[in-house]
């Protein structure tokens, strides 16, 4: 298994020749997987040759570095035929690779506090708490769980380290600063 950023270039691997390397041919591959071929990687088949004698030849596979924002990616090289000789097929590992394209775009999004309208709160007529919203942007995959900080010199809240939560596809969240009830104005 390899695990690259998007924005490292190309995937590449080396193909051996154990047992002898006499003659030329070529070992056919192909790629499976959820990744998208010409959306993250380049080519999604072809030929690794060998000349008579060469016992090792490199396959680079490009990978596409975009702005879409995505969670880990993966696809399989697969060696699928060779026209010299056999493929050690004792294990998978001797003829399949997995990649994993970790994005280099934070699909899980920034987290920000929404300050469109102040928040202001009267201790004496409001609920006893300052509700505030979290705006997740740029991305929205997966659960995210943060922790609101207020700073708070005057000692006017009774809440501090609020949990702030987002599910998969959660853009928003409403949060109370619960406010001490005192008599200083």
């Amino acid at each position: 298994t390899k695990s690259v950023f998007e924005e490292d270039g190309p995937v590449v691997f080396t193909i051996n020749r154990d047992g002898g390397a006499f003659g030329g041919g070529a070992i056919d591959w192909r790629i499976t997987g959820i990744a998208d071929p010409n959306l993250d990687f380049v080519s999604k088949s072809g030929q690794v040759t060998f000349s008579n004698g060469q016992r090792s030849a490199t396959l680079s596979i490009p990978i596409i570095d975009d702005s879409i924002q995505e969670d880990v990616e993966t696809f399989k090289l697969e060696l699928i035929s060779t026209n010299i000789g056999r493929f050690n097929t004792t294990t998978t590992t001797d003829t399949m690779a997995t990649i994993n394209i970790r994005a280099s775009d934070n699909p899980h999004g920034n987290l920000i506090i929404d300050n469109t309208s102040p928040y202001v709160a009267d201790e004496d007529k409001d609920s006893g708490a300052i509700f505030i919203t979290i705006l997740r942007k740029f991305g929205s995959v997966g659960t995210v769980a943060a922790v609101l900080t207020a700073e708070d010199p005057n000692g006017d809240f009774d809440a501090n380290n609020v949990p702030v939560v987002f599910e998969d596809g959660q853009t928003s969240v409403k949060v109370a600063l619960v406010f001490t009830r005192d008599s200083i104005p």
